[in-house]
């Protein structure tokens, strides 16, 4: 358990770190990187209950995309790198734009996730807690 929380640690550590360090190409200054709080997320032990892995992976939404009503078994954490979507989850729809970060619990209903846009793609980026070997997308009859 306290290796799951070391690497979700470390892994939004890194992923700030990327996002927002800007690193000055001026020689005569000191290089420095600069820190923003993306998101604040208590986790449950059920979020965390044999979750030994974590993935990082892109998505991209080409433009007019939308996918099926789906689920996620583990919990995730994204953020949206370009472009905006429309995400309905757990009977809430949601506009998020480059820059904009969310929670998803395991197991919510996705009812739509959307690029409103016909002409630019949209970017996201995942952060899984999950059991490996698992799928992390599951397609919900409706």
């Amino acid at each position: 358990m306290k290796n799951v929380r070391l690497a979700v640690a470390l892994m939004l550590l890194i992923f700030v770190q990327i996002a927002f360090g800007q690193h000055s190409n001026d020689k005569a200054q000191t290089p420095k990187t600069t820190t923003q709080v993306l998101l604040d997320q208590t986790l449950s032990e059920n979020d965390l209950k044999d979750n030994n892995m974590v993935r990082m992976e892109t998505v991209i939404f080409p433009p007019a995309y939308s996918s099926k009503k789906h689920t996620h078994p583990c919990p995730l954490f994204v953020y949206v790198l370009e472009g905006e979507l429309l995400s309905e989850f757990e009977g809430v729809g949601k506009v998020y734009k480059a820059g904009d970060t969310f929670y998803e619990k395991p197991s919510g209903v996705h009812s739509i996730t959307k690029n409103n846009s016909t002409t630019v793609p949209a970017k996201i980026l995942v952060i899984y807690l999950m059991k490996e070997g698992v799928n992390t997308f599951i397609p919900v009859e409706h």
